[in-house]
C-alpha cells in the first residue's frame, strides 16, 4: 500500500508486545493467527448511513484505527499514524435469503481466511441485515491493534455517536492522550535494572510446565475454541469467595489453573502466563485509549505439602501482589533473564481474565440499537489460551464464560474437554470446601464419579504417575 506523505500524521516505534505479534504474524503464514472477530447480535431500525457515520467518528477519534505498519527494508519496524482513513464497512442484506445461518457462517469463515495485510488498516466491519429489525455486526481486527478492554471503549463511543447523529446533533470530538505516550513508557521501562533483577530471581531454576498432548506428525494449524459457562449460582459463589479473601476473581482463577497444572504434571513448581492490563501507568486518562495495553507475564506457583485451598489462596494472593511493581516489563525481556536459553520457552499456556467496560446505562437507554448478545473469536500462537469473561454484559445474567482457545493440530480436542472438566472440578472444590488439602483434590466431577460407579471398573494405577501420563495411556 503506497502512502500519501501528506496524509501521514506521525511515525513511531512499536510496543514490545506489538513487535512480538508482528514477528509471529510474519513467521506464521496462517491468516487466522492474531485475527479477532467480535460478533454482535443487534436489533432496531438501523439507519445504515448513520451507522456508517457513527463508526467513522470512532475511527477519527482513535489513532490505532488509523494505523498501518512497515518493517521491510528498515532496521526497526514502525507504525504509521494516518491523518484520515475511510472506514472499511460492508453492508449486506440477507433478509431475503433462504439460508441465512449458513451464509453468515461462510461470511465469518471467509473473513478469517482472508486475514489482514498489516501494510493496510487491519480493521473492518461487516453489517448484515438478517430480517426486519434484526442485524448482525462483525467487527474484525488484527490483535496488534488493541486489547479486549478497548472493545468496550469502541462500543461505548459508537453507541453515543449513533444516538447523537440520529437526533440530528453534532458529535463532540473525544480528546485522548496519544498512544505514542505509552510507546515512550514501554521503551523506557526496558532499561530499568530493578525490573530485570526481580524477574531473574523470580524465574531462577524454573522448568517448563509442559503438559500438552502433541500430534507431532501434524504440521498445519487448526485453531478452535471450546466454551463452558458457570451457572449464576457458581459465579456468585466465586464472587463471595473473592470478597471474603479480599482478592480478585482473576487471582482465584489463576489458583485453580495452577492446581490443575500441578495435578497434571505431578510437580510442586509450575509456571504459566497471565495476560494482564497495564492501564495502571500514570499517563493521564489511559483507560480511554484504544490500543494494545496488555502484557503477558509468568506466574509461578510453588506448592507446599499439606497446604489447604484456604492457605493457598492467601499465599498466592501475596505472591501475585509481589509481581505487580514489575509487571510492565515486556515478556520477551522478562524471558531474557532466564540464564539457560533452552528454558526461555516456558509458557505452554496463558490465562486471560477479561471484562469489557460497556456502559449498562448507555445500553438500557439506547432506543435506537439494542445489543442482545455477542461472541468473540481469536487465535494466537500459544498452544493453549484460557480466557475468562467475567460476565455477559449484553444479557441480564451474571454467568461467567470460560473459553479454551487451542490449536487442534497440536492438542487433541478430547483432551481439551478433559481439561475443562477437571478445571471445573477444582473450581467446585473451592466453592464446597475451602479447607480441603490440595493433594486430596479429586479431578473428577460428581458426574464423572457417578459414571465410574455405574461402570464399576476398578483399575490399580501407579501412584507416582502424573494425570497427564495416565491420560496418554487411555487415548493410545
Amino acid at each position: 500500500m503506497e502512502l500519501n506523505k501528506k496524509n501521514i500524521e506521525d511515525i513511531y516505534a512499536l510496543s514490545a508486545l506489538q513487535e512480538g505479534i508482528l514477528f509471529h504474524h510474519l513467521k506464521d503464514k496462517d491468516a487466522r493467527v492474531y485475527f479477532s472477530q467480535l460478533i454482535l447480535d443487534l436489533s432496531g431500525d438501523i439507519n445504515v448511513p448513520i451507522f456508517r457515520n457513527a463508526w467513522q467518528f470512532v475511527v477519527n477519534s482513535n489513532e490505532i484505527l488509523r494505523t498501518v505498519f512497515r518493517w521491510d527494508k528498515i532496521n526497526t519496524p514502525v507504525q504509521i499514524l494516518l491523518k484520515e482513513v475511510i472506514l472499511n464497512l460492508k453492508y449486506i442484506d440477507l433478509s431475503s435469503s433462504s439460508s441465512i445461518e449458513s451464509t453468515i457462517e461462510k461470511i465469518l469463515i471467509d473473513d478469517k481466511e482472508k486475514g489482514f495485510d498489516l501494510t493496510k488498516i487491519p480493521f473492518h466491519i461487516i453489517l448484515l441485515k438478517c430480517s426486519t429489525l434484526v442485524y448482525k455486526c462483525i467487527i474484525s481486527n488484527h490483535l496488534i491493534l488493541y486489547d479486549g478492554w478497548s472493545n468496550g471503549i469502541l462500543l461505548n463511543e459508537f453507541l453515543t455517536a449513533y444516538n447523537e447523529l440520529v437526533k440530528g446533533r453534532t458529535v463532540l470530538p473525544v480528546n485522548k492522550i496519544k498512544f505514542k505516550e505509552y510507546i515512550k513508557y514501554d521503551l523506557a521501562i526496558r532499561k530499568i535494572n530493578k525490573y530485570h533483577e526481580f524477574w531473574s530471581n523470580y524465574l531462577k531454576d524454573v522448568e517448563q510446565t509442559g503438559f500438552l498432548l502433541k500430534n507431532t506428525d501434524e504440521e498445519f494449524n487448526d485453531y478452535r475454541s471450546y466454551s463452558v459457562y458457570l451457572s449464576s449460582q457458581k459465579s456468585k459463589e466465586l464472587r463471595r469467595i473473592s470478597q471474603n479473601y479480599k482478592t480478585t476473581i482473576a487471582n482465584l482463577f489463576y489458583c485453580i489453573w495452577g492446581i490443575l497444572l500441578m495435578k497434571y504434571t505431578n510437580a510442586n513448581d509450575v509456571v504459566f502466563g497471565t495476560t494482564i492490563s497495564v492501564r495502571d501507568v500514570k499517563l493521564g486518562k489511559i483507560d480511554e485509549i484504544v490500543g494494545l495495553l496488555i502484557n503477558t507475564i509468568p506466574l509461578r506457583f510453588k506448592f507446599q505439602d499439606s497446604e489447604t485451598i484456604h492457605e493457598f489462596i492467601k499465599r498466592a494472593d501475596n505472591e501475585i501482589k509481589k509481581r505487580q511493581p514489575y509487571q510492565h516489563l515486556p515478556l520477551q525481556f522478562i524471558l531474557d533473564n532466564i540464564h539457560d536459553k533452552n528454558k526461555r520457552h516456558i509458557l505452554d499456556s496463558i490465562f486471560i481474565v477479561e471484562n469489557y467496560p460497556v456502559s449498562k446505562k448507555l445500553r438500557k437507554s439506547n432506543e435506537n440499537i439494542t445489543i442482545n448478545a455477542f461472541s468473540i473469536e481469536e487465535a494466537s500462537n500459544y498452544k493453549l489460551a484460557v480466557s475468562v469473561l467475567l460476565n455477559d454484559l449484553f444479557k441480564e445474567n451474571d454467568k461467567i464464560q470460560i473459553k479454551f482457545y487451542y490449536n487442534a493440530a497440536q492438542i487433541d480436542p478430547y483432551y481439551i474437554n478433559n481439561i475443562s472438566n477437571h478445571f471445573l472440578a477444582i473450581l467446585d472444590c473451592f466453592i464446597k470446601d475451602e479447607y480441603s488439602v490440595l493433594s486430596d483434590i479429586n479431578l473428577f466431577s460428581e458426574n464423572d464419579y457417578l459414571v465410574n460407579k455405574l461402570n464399576d471398573t476398578k483399575v490399580d494405577y501407579p501412584k507416582d504417575d502424573t494425570s497427564l501420563n495416565l491420560f496418554k495411556q487411555q487415548v493410545k
